[in-house]
């Protein structure tokens, strides 16, 4: 065997002995290429596959499906947050993105703002520019509500913007 070849056979096994995620990533394009056909089923299975085998992408793909409930797949925002929170564990900021708001409507989880404008916080720099500016504003807006509640003003939730509140104010006469 030539050094070339040798050399060819030792990075392919360093590549996958390094890689604990290379099988695992062999579901998510897969899944993706079946989201684009709108075969949800398939997709589902995919990344079932891959998040099983500690992918990260398959993990929050996988909280996506259970979180839409899309094509058959019963919503289920409770199984949504435990595929987000398997993934955001690895550092994955659009599972960060998506369990911080989970945490902050209260779906599938318990409300908790701290939790939610922390991992907002913790998401934003790896997230894309939109987004990232709608973490902000999201960690923000919680920043103010956890404020107003410890000064003691009652916070009622806006319509708009399910799971983030305002404080109360009275009515302005009108004129």
């Amino acid at each position: 065997m030539g050094i070339a070849a040798r050399l060819s056979a030792a990075l392919i096994v360093s590549a996958v002995a390094i890689s604990g995620a290379a099988p695992a990533m062999a579901g998510v394009p897969e899944g993706k290429a079946a989201l684009d056909r709108f075969d949800y089923r398939a997709a589902m299975s995919e990344f079932s596959d891959a998040a099983a085998m500690g992918d990260a992408e398959g993990q929050y793909q996988l909280g996506l499906l259970y979180m839409l409930g899309h094509g058959g797949i019963q919503q289920d925002y409770g199984r949504a947050a435990q595929w987000f929170q398997r993934a955001a564990a690895t550092g994955h900021p659009r599972a960060m993105y998506m369990l911080g708001n989970l945490y902050a409507t209260g779906n599938g989880v318990e409300r908790n703002y701290e939790e939610a404008r922390k991992l907002m916080l913790t998401a934003e720099p790896g997230l894309r520019d939109a987004t990232r500016l709608s973490a902000r504003a999201t960690a923000v807006m919680i920043g103010e509500l956890l404020e107003a509640r410890r000064r003691g003003v009652t916070v009622t939730p806006v319509a708009a913007t399910p799971g983030i509140a305002k404080p109360q104010s009275q009515p302005r006469p009108r004129r």
